[in-house]
């Protein structure tokens, strides 16, 4: 019993110092060179803000798009392309993000002309929905979401010409109302998933766990509205 007690003692001090050196750093004698520190500068900025990908993140791995990258947009404000939709005849697609339209060449990609809905005063403070854009059946209109997250939600409509230009359609601005709280306090509807069938529009109210039908003609009176599953975003006809 001795001998082990003799043994253990040395042994367990032994362990403790082969622990406290794997965790301990090894020191070189000499701080980090310019060129490290700009190194790690570049890593921990690149995140992001890089002019081209690939793009470094922060957990060790590298991001870059399969195939061909096109940039629109301000490059002032934080852009994301949200949503798209492919014209009825295949050669433009309308590309949703967070302040704009983009309308690009299906086939080589070119930028075809942008929308900013904020130039209208009426819908300055409005960003795009998660989700939210399509084409009327002819190729004439395209409506997407936007929402200022309090209680301005709509859908919006422009126009797109035969000569390849987008004109917003303030008139065509369709305004829907959030649930109340009990303490009357109006929430945001949240309009999601758009689609126009025939004469009629369906929008996805993600905030008020609704689908409502609305038509295009005259005055644009409501159809129907039915309660769904809880903050729908898809619909499918």
């Amino acid at each position: 019993m001795k001998f082990f007690r003799a043994f253990c003692i040395p042994l367990f001090f032994a362990v403790l110092a082969l622990l406290a050196g794997c965790t301990r750093a090894p020191h070189t004698g000499r701080s980090p060179s310019n060129a490290e520190r700009q190194a790690a500068a570049w890593y921990d900025s690149s995140t992001l803000s890089q002019p081209s990908p690939p793009l470094a993140m922060p957990y060790n791995k590298i991001v870059e798009p399969a195939g061909k990258t096109i940039y629109f947009g301000d490059k002032g404000v934080e852009n994301h392309a949200l949503d798209c939709a492919l014209s009825p005849d295949g050669r433009v697609l309308a590309v949703k993000s967070r302040y704009l339209l983009a309308f690009l060449d299906a086939h080589t990609g070119e930028l075809l002309d942008e929308l900013r809905w904020s130039s209208n005063e009426k819908f300055r403070g409005l960003r795009a929905t998660m989700s939210g854009i399509c084409w009327s059946p002819d190729g004439s209109s395209v409506f997407w979401a936007v929402d200022n997250g309090k209680t301005r939600s709509i859908v919006l409509q422009a126009r797109w010409t035969p000569e390849g230009k987008v004109e917003l359609v303030p008139e065509g601005a369709l305004f829907f109302h959030g649930q109340k709280k009990p303490n009357g306090r109006s929430l945001s509807a949240i309009p999601n998933e758009v689609l126009v069938r025939g004469n009629a529009i369906y929008v996805v109210l993600n905030g008020n766990n609704e689908v409502v039908k609305l038509s295009l003609e005259g005055s644009r009176k409501e159809v129907w509205r039915a309660r769904v599953g809880v903050a729908p975003y898809g619909l499918a006809l």
